[in-house]
């Protein structure tokens, strides 16, 4: 006589398909978590990149107005006293116009 099964043992292939499937599916998981730290840190930076391009930076404009001082100092050098204070007034006005655009 042959040997009586037991019924209610799982068979070997698939427990190991079951145990590779669970192993998947933290695989998968672990990719997503790993990938997450990546995505964050490429979006900023490719944003900071964007912004950087668009909007002017502080240092750039106080270069500028720093310039542009210096340029009406030295001409203020060559006018005559007396049309200083008229100089003066329309340099004032010219800066703030050009500023305010």
């Amino acid at each position: 006589m042959t040997p009586a099964k037991t019924i209610g043992q799982p068979v070997l292939v698939y427990t190991r398909i079951a145990q590779n499937r669970r192993k998947t599916v933290l695989l998968a998981a672990f990719l997503v978590i790993a990938l997450v730290p990546l995505v964050i840190g490429t979006s900023y930076l490719v944003s900071s990149g964007i912004t950087s391009q668009v909007r002017p930076s502080s240092k750039s404009a106080r270069e500028r107005i720093d310039w542009e001082e210096g340029y009406y100092r030295s001409l203020r050098a060559y006018i005559p006293s007396e049309a200083r204070q008229e100089f003066d007034t329309d340099a004032r006005s010219r800066i703030r116009k050009e500023r305010a655009d």
